[in-house]
């Protein structure tokens, strides 16, 4: 069985516990780096789109609360709704430009409005995921995460040099505290040990606080201003619900975003799975699907409390990683931190005024294990010409849009939402590119078969007669023949006594890299690509002789999956 090495130093799966006095102190790690960008970013987008001031303080005191909020469902998984990790959700910097233009529209008002109307449109992707599992891959979400790396880079660049016109912006105390900082992060995760990894964030951020403060870097202006206590700020903006021909175009800009924003959740969910589940083997799609769903559902939550989307955080991922706790009670507790803090000025004034230098050093040493996290995903999809191609145009198409000097006077500025964020640009560059790979025409072959052992001969002729249309050789058709007919009689042992199952539906492509087989039945069935049997001297049931069956299948095949999406399980090879 292939495992991944980055589950096997796991402290704490995710549906383990660690002790309290762990989860509290790790669930604090995870608010530290997440909660700045909550907390300023509706603050920064109201005064760029001048809303008024009492909107403002409403809107910031909202997104931390509704942070809180989505976060636990993520965490949580109400049904459906939710992946059931340790995601973090948080308003969404993607829709600035859209944020403001509404902002000068129709105030934080038009915006809860655009934030509802445009969230059905990732409710819906996760609905029809199944639909899309040939071209929404996990190479596809691996690429996404190292889009993710670029274009965290020149926020990085920018947080280390400081705040513009400030007396220390560019100078080399910043860079001095910015490369102390990276080298504490590197210096834990290199040479500590699991017990130190565990310490590894708080580590960090209390160094540069310390570096920061002995380069007279540290300034509390926030921690001064702030009452301990105190009920949300401000006025509540309503929902706008007279919009406008003018409005149209704001509308559309939203939509945009949220369908990338839902290519970027579900990049982020693949990796958490990967950090997260104990001996981790597969992408469980109907995790994705809930973390699509909880995305979608947030940004009605957000638009209904009069503040800006969300999105799901990938800077929290590699804390998982790093620390090697995924535990849900971790994320829980965070939860509760982050509710705490909406009501608690003077505590989240503390994190707000941490040095840009020490942030930005810090978020380096995230990028850097992030990318080997990305670069991970893609490979244990399968490394061939048509995946290193996609990795590799996608990712110089998010470095030219993320450079934003790319043909500025020529693309329409309507597209700067695509065009100037690298993140968008490269997913969009790789979904389409693996959606063309898909459709390319080949030979194919696709019919459906009754589940009953009875119907196992009409499968051999089916295939014997599209030898011809696939152009197999007779050692190509006698290896698929004997590979469908064991995945054959694993399903149907599944619909035993059933009445008029659905038929199994079989689909043989033919292209560069071999013959590619996808197996589809209407329940959800045990695995296929698990561990071989274990061999004894008293083989006398069923289950082991079909235990033996799929073990032989592994070993004729290769790079074979098993995935459930919706209740359907497609169970894929290649030969």
């Amino acid at each position: 069985m292939k495992t991944n090495v980055q589950t096997d130093n796991l402290l704490f799966a995710v549906n383990e516990s660690p002790p309290l006095w762990m989860a509290m102190v790790l669930a604090f790690q995870h608010v530290l780096v997440m909660y700045g960008e909550v907390a300023l970013f509706p603050g920064i987008a109201g005064k760029l789109g001048g809303a008024p001031p009492d909107h403002i303080a409403f809107a910031t005191f909202a997104a931390i609360a509704v942070s809180g909020l989505c976060t636990l469902i993520q965490v949580v998984r109400f049904g459906k709704i939710g992946a059931g990790l340790v995601i973090f959700m948080g308003s969404s910097t993607a829709y600035l430009a859209c944020t403001i233009q509404a902002l000068q529209l129709g105030g934080f008002a038009l915006v809860a409005t655009m934030a509802i109307l445009s969230a059905p449109v990732e409710l819906l992707l996760s609905y029809f995921l199944k639909y899309l599992r040939h071209i929404i891959t996990p190479a596809v979400g691996g690429t996404i995460i190292l889009l993710i790396v670029i274009s965290f880079m020149p926020l990085a660049i920018h947080e280390w040099m400081g705040e513009k016109g400030s007396l220390y912006y560019g100078t080399a105390d910043n860079l001095a505290v910015g490369l102390i900082t990276l080298a504490c992060f590197l210096g834990v995760n290199i040479f500590g040990g699991k017990g130190l990894k565990l310490w590894a964030p708080i580590i960090t951020l209390t160094f540069g606080y310390f570096t920061a403060g002995c380069f007279n870097l540290l300034e509390f202006h926030h921690l001064h201003s702030s009452a301990w206590f105190g009920l949300p700020k401000g006025s509540y903006p309503g929902i706008a619900l007279h919009l406008e021909v003018k409005h149209i175009p704001v509308l559309l800009a939203f939509v945009v975003v949220t369908v990338l924003n839902a290519v970027q959740t579900i990049g982020n969910c693949m990796l958490a799975q990967t950090v997260s589940i104990r001996g981790f083997k597969k992408v469980d799609y109907s995790r994705v699907q809930g973390a699509l769903y909880a995305d979608g559902v947030s940004n009605i939550i957000a638009g209904l409390a009069g503040t800006l989307p969300n999105e799901t955080y990938s800077e929290n991922i590699p804390v998982l990683k790093m620390t090697g706790v995924a535990s849900r009670s971790v994320g829980l507790i965070a939860v509760a931190l982050i509710l705490t803090l909406a009501f608690m000025p003077k505590a989240s004034a503390i994190i707000l005024d941490m040095p840009l230098p020490v942030f930005a050093g810090f978020l380096v040493g995230l990028l850097a294990m992030m990318f080997h996290s990305g670069l991970h995903l893609i490979l244990e999809s399968g490394m061939n010409n048509q995946t290193g191609l996609m990795v590799g145009i996608s990712v110089c198409v998010g470095m030219m849009a993320e450079s934003q000097v790319f043909f500025p006077g020529v693309l329409p500025p309507a597209l700067s939402p695509l065009t100037k964020n690298g993140i968008a640009a490269g997913g969009l560059a790789a979904i389409l590119l693996s959606a063309t790979f898909y459709l390319m025409p080949r030979p194919r072959l696709a019919f459906g078969i009754h589940p009953s052992v009875a119907h196992l001969p009409a499968l051999i002729d089916r295939l014997t007669e599209g030898a011809e249309t696939l152009k197999l050789t007779p050692r190509e058709l006698s290896t698929l023949q004997l590979a469908c007919e064991e995945v054959f009689m694993h399903v149907t042992s599944h619909f035993e006594g059933q009445k008029d199952p659905s038929s199994v539906q079989f689909r043989v492509i033919k292209d560069d890299d071999g013959i590619l087989t996808e197996i589809q039945a209407g329940k959800k069935l045990r695995d296929v690509d698990g561990a071989g049997p274990r061999f004894s001297s008293g083989w006398t049931k069923a289950s082991d002789i079909e235990a033996l069956g799929l073990y032989l299948l592994r070993n004729i095949v290769k790079d074979i999956k098993h995935i459930h999406i919706s209740g359907f399980t497609y169970v894929s090879f290649r030969l």
